[in-house]
């Protein structure tokens, strides 16, 4: 069952439903609730009226149940809800006499829009390439237009296939730095729903993990993947030596909701038939071709996922073809068949061209700057220093950035 919303509207965050909007608002100020225990950290099980997990007792909560499942991820939530409550309180600031939940509902709106440009104006253009992004109109830089007939929900083979290309870029080993010094390294497999990198780090645990996911390049795009999700995914180390297989349960995954087979998924791509083994797709090498022909039938049998992580990646793209095509007409359709969506001109509560304008000034790295003590990012956080599709990739201080101008975005 789908337990989430479809949209690139901040759920992670809120929650998909008024039940866990409700239990992670602090009901002051527009305030979202921080833990008392860990200041400036998100909000534990045990803080939260309504959640009632002994097993999880001590992790946090967000507007995503899998906030804790590693580290890196549990910084993404924290950042965008300490993201939220600095706007409340500049909202605050200039409009006093508002009620908590018009600040929240302001706040929330920007969020929103900050985070759909990010996802459109920085990961998609480093996840697809430029030319991807331009074909399928997904960036947003200038005013679009709601297509009321465009489906908006998630494609089976999306969820369950093609947005898990992720899986092979993990690093099982995650390297920590503060103010541009390593200072050491901590294993994925022993860090599953374990907060102690979070919490701990002289309380800097968010700030050492984001300063080394913005060092530390991914693994390679390729069927391979680092032990830690084959051998030791969600291991409790407390209680056993080995975990489950991220692999195999993908692999099931797709079984499960009936996903049909590899050239099915070529076709709606329009690239050339892999409907037998005389037909090698030129994105794949002879050796995986041999590999597949050892493990299948027959093509019409490879498992989208299989078939996606032996792909090779198309210039200027992280993905092979499949999955790149799957992947761009997706967050087409998040775009064009969402109506609220931050660009879209002429839309019941939309942005208007000064508030547009200054939504597409703000940058992951300034988010970043914002809600963290780090010093300096680079100008696009999704690229290392000195790699960007630029060409270049510099690292910025955050004293020289332009502040936000909330006032700009509540029309005051």
């Amino acid at each position: 069952m789908n337990v989430l919303t479809a949209f690139v509207d901040a759920s992670n965050v809120y929650g998909s439903t008024d039940t866990v909007s409700n239990q992670l608002r602090k009901n002051e100020s527009g305030l979202l609730l921080e833990s008392s225990i860990y200041p400036n950290l998100l909000p534990t099980i045990d803080e939260v009226v309504g959640y009632n997990d002994p097993a999880r007792k001590g992790l946090f909560v967000a507007g995503d149940i899998r906030v804790n499942i590693m580290p890196e991820l549990t910084v993404i939530h924290t950042i965008w809800m300490r993201e939220h409550n600095r706007i409340a309180r500049e909202i605050v600031a200039l409009k006093p006499a508002w009620g908590d939940e018009r600040i929240y509902q302001e706040a929330r709106r920007i969020v929103s829009a900050e985070m759909e440009n990010i996802v459109y104006n920085e990961f998609l253009p480093a996840l697809l390439g430029t030319d991807t992004v331009d074909q399928h109109k997904l960036e947003s830089t200038s005013r679009s237009t709601y297509d009321s007939n465009l489906d908006p929900s998630v494609f089976n083979g999306f969820a369950t296939a093609a947005y898990r290309f992720g899986h092979t870029l993990v690093q099982g080993l995650i390297e920590k730095y503060l103010n541009g010094r390593f200072t050491g390294t901590a294993l994925l497999r022993n860090n599953f729903f374990e907060p102690d990198e979070i919490i701990g780090n002289d309380g800097r645990g968010v700030q050492v993990i984001l300063e080394g996911l913005m060092r530390q390049p991914a693994q390679a795009y390729d069927r391979f993947v680092t032990e830690d999700l084959t051998n030791f995914l969600l291991r409790n180390k407390s209680v056993s030596s080995i975990g489950e297989d991220l692999l195999a349960r993908n692999i099931q995954r797709g079984r499960d909701h009936g996903l049909p087979g590899y050239p099915t998924y070529r076709k709606f791509c329009k690239l050339s038939s892999a409907n037998s083994w005389n037909q090698r797709p030129r994105e794949i090498s002879v050796e995986n071709w041999h590999l597949l022909q050892t493990l299948y039938r027959s093509p019409k049998e490879i498992d989208l996922f299989v078939a996606g992580l032996v792909e090779d990646s198309i210039p200027g793209s992280i993905l092979g073809p499949t999955f790149n095509c799957i992947v761009a007409e997706q967050f087409k359709h998040f775009k064009y068949g969402d109506r609220y969506f931050f660009s879209h001109r002429d839309q019941p509560g939309g942005l208007t061209n000064a508030q547009f304008a200054e939504i597409r000034r703000r940058s992951f790295g300034d988010v970043i700057c914002d809600v963290t003590e780090i010093l300096s990012t680079q100008e696009q956080v999704f690229y290392l220093t000195g790699q960007s599709r630029s060409g270049s990739n510099n690292v910025v201080s955050c004293a020289g950035r332009r502040p936000q101008n909330v006032g700009v975005l509540i029309g005051s």
